[in-house]
């Protein structure tokens, strides 16, 4: 597809309410047949969208011919404007030409040559007006303040971190909740089979005094989901040694495990003994890419970190070792910036970081800049430039990103095209707040939970 001037905005929301839209489609009379028998794809147009074409006042008569002899559809329903005024506006091609106006605003042009192509981006602008709906109404969840919400196309998953839950929530058509507590899910003997026999026995002859001091169960700690694979971070402590009978010295260990079918069937534990002084984060994110593990790390006293991520390789033992710190360090452009690189989100090979408008490629290795505000006169500049923000989602729709973040108590969402060029923003009725949870995004639809514990939801677009 060709670019096309700046204000296109091919994108796929409006969240303060619906707007009319039309398309103008522009015939120069010059033009030859095989132009304007692409007016044909004008029958894959949205019905929202209302469709007219346009001449110059004083073409009037040989607008008619060619509309009764060369316009390859029935135009009967479409109206027809003679307007040199709006011929003029309408300036950006001399060819013929398609022009999307939402409320009287040119938001998108194409040539009519390029129609076809373009038909899903005009499309996207057949917005419904989207309103807040509560999935699960207050009172249903108790929740504590540190929870996880992550979303496929037909559940919720909602990690309750100190109450050590994973709810399953199914949101298609009426919520069905079932909950899922560590204990039920994980068994520590399976753990430890990865384990030498001194630390199985070593975990067996203490379990009394663990389960004493709490440190017996698993904890899940944190969750991410590809396509419709649950993955959840867990941790648990596993005995060092005895200290002459006296202190019973623990270690902490992780492990990724899938969930599925209402439990876990798969366990990579992890062996983080090459990590050096880095120790994993298992707060922040963690993910698989093109079979690789990629995990959050932090080293004490560095601040921010210089190499916030770990590459782990899975073995035929199935644990996760050979673990290697991300070698391409943060710019000074951003490290001299940030304090702490706090949370990340990762989404199709990029890892967004919560604070700032940078994410890491992982496919390119290296660090880049997107620009939140619009700007066609500045965007070097803006390219360069780091703008502090709170990053709450990040969602690919029709090719292009969608930003969300917090600033000054209101929620926006920012379009951003494949290169980190910013096409518009769009800002939301979601007051920040009001916020208990993340927002996660699938199929369209922006979920979040709300601080009286509601989970909520705002459809994006229409499918």
């Amino acid at each position: 597809m060709k670019k096309h001037f700046a204000c296109i905005v091919a994108i796929f929301l409006c969240l303060e309410g619906g707007f009319s839209q039309e398309l103008l489609i522009k015939i120069n009379t010059a033009d030859c047949v095989n132009c304007i028998i692409n007016m044909v794809y004008l029958k894959n147009i949205d019905s929202k969208i209302s469709v007219k074409m346009l001449f110059k006042a004083s073409e009037k008569q040989l607008a008619q011919k060619i509309m009764n002899e060369l316009i390859p559809i029935e135009w009967n329903d479409i109206d027809v404007l003679y307007s040199d005024s709006l011929y003029a506006k309408t300036s950006r091609y001399n060819a013929s030409s398609c022009y999307l106006l939402q409320e009287d605003s040119i938001v998108f042009c194409c040539l009519l040559s390029e129609l076809q192509e373009n038909i899903s981006s005009i499309n996207a602008y057949a917005i419904c007006a989207n309103e807040i709906e509560v999935c699960v109404p207050k009172g249903e969840l108790v929740l504590s303040k540190r929870i996880m919400l992550h979303t496929t196309d037909e559940n919720l998953y909602l990690l309750d971190v100190t109450f050590n839950t994973l709810y399953e929530i199914c949101h298609q058509g009426p919520a069905r909740i079932v909950s899922y507590k560590a204990q039920d899910l994980f068994d520590l003997n399976f753990v430890h089979t990865f384990f030498s026999k001194t630390s199985r026995d070593r975990f067996s002859s203490v379990a009394s005094q663990m389960k004493a001091l709490k440190k017996w169960d698993m904890l899940m700690e944190n969750i991410w989901i590809k396509k419709d694979s649950v993955f959840l971070l867990c941790s648990y402590f596993l005995p060092v040694e005895k200290n002459k009978g006296r202190d019973l010295l623990i270690e902490k260990k992780f492990v990724i495990a899938k969930f599925y079918e209402g439990g876990v069937k798969e366990m990579f534990p992890i062996k983080d003994y090459s990590l050096g002084e880095y120790d994993i984060d298992q707060t922040n994110a963690f993910f698989e890419h093109d079979g690789n593990w990629y995990l959050s790390i932090f080293k004490d006293h560095e601040t921010p970190p210089n190499y916030p991520l770990a590459i782990y390789h899975k073995n035929n033992k199935g644990y996760l070792a050979k673990a290697s710190v991300l070698k391409n360090k943060l710019p000074d452009s951003i490290s001299k910036n940030i304090y702490a690189l706090n949370k990340a989100i990762f989404r199709e090979g990029r890892v967004f970081y919560t604070q700032f408008n940078f994410y890491y490629d992982v496919k390119i290795g290296n660090y880049v800049h997107y620009i939140l505000e619009p700007s066609d006169d500045h965007a070097d500049k803006s390219k360069k430039s780091l703008v502090k923000h709170k990053l709450l989602e990040v969602f690919k729709m029709s090719g292009l990103w969608g930003i969300v973040h917090a600033k000054d108590g209101e929620v926006t969402i920012h379009i951003v095209d494949e290169n980190g060029r910013a096409i518009a923003k769009r800002k939301t009725q979601i007051d920040t707040q009001t916020l208990s949870s993340n927002f996660s995004y699938a199929n369209n639809l922006l979920f979040w939970v709300s601080d009286d514990h509601e989970i909520k939801k705002i459809k994006l677009n229409k499918q």
